[in-house]
C-alpha cells in the first residue's frame, strides 16, 4: 500500500456513504465475532479519529453486532464546533490533532478513520498508521476516497 506494514488495518475505498457504511458494518461484525469469545469484558472501546459530528460512528455501531454490547465511543477531531455536536452521540470527545494522539498503547478495541488520511501529509499519514496499529487491539478500519490510493482495487478487503 504505502510501505507501512500493519497487522490490523482494513482499508476500504469509499463509495457513496450508505454503501460505505454497509461494508464497514460487515467488517465490524467480522472483527467482533472473531474476538468476542476471548474478550474478558463486555465493553468494546471504539475510537473514531476525525469524528466530525460523530454520527457516522454512531450509525455504524447501532447497525452492527456491537449494539448488543456496551460500547464506549470516543471521538477525536480538530474542529471544536463539530465536537460540540458529537457530544450528543458519543461517550467522550477529544479536541486534538490526528498527528499528536494523546492515548496509551492498546487503548481501543476498534478504530475508525473515515475519510481522514487524505487530509494529511504523506509522511504524517504513514506515522499515524503505525501509531493506530499500536493504539488498537482488534482492528483499524480506514476509508479513503476513490483515487486517493493509485492502483488499489475498489473493493473491501478483509
Amino acid at each position: 500500500m504505502c510501505g507501512v506494514k500493519l497487522r490490523k488495518l482494513i482499508l476500504l475505498l469509499s463509495y457513496a456513504w450508505p454503501l460505505r457504511d454497509y461494508h464497514i458494518v460487515k467488517i465490524v461484525n467480522k472483527i467482533v465475532r472473531k474476538v468476542e469469545t476471548t474478550m474478558t469484558r463486555r465493553v468494546f472501546i471504539v475510537f473514531d479519529l476525525g469524528c466530525g459530528d460523530g454520527i457516522t460512528a454512531f450509525r455504524i455501531v447501532s447497525k452492527s453486532v456491537l449494539k448488543k454490547y456496551n460500547v464506549y465511543l470516543i471521538g477525536l477531531d480538530i474542529d471544536e464546533k463539530k465536537l460540540r455536536k458529537a457530544k450528543h452521540v458519543m461517550d467522550d470527545v477529544v479536541l486534538g490533532d490526528a498527528l499528536n494522539l494523546p492515548f496509551r498503547s492498546k487503548a481501543f478495541d476498534i478504530t475508525f478513520m473515515i475519510e481522514v488520511l487524505d487530509h494529511l501529509p504523506k509522511r504524517g499519514g504513514r506515522l499515524l498508521l503505525k501509531k493506530l496499529d499500536s493504539l488498537t487491539r482488534c482492528g483499524v478500519i480506514l476509508t479513503c476516497p476513490q483515487g486517493a490510493i493509485p492502483n488499489f482495487k475498489s473493493e473491501p478487503c478483509v
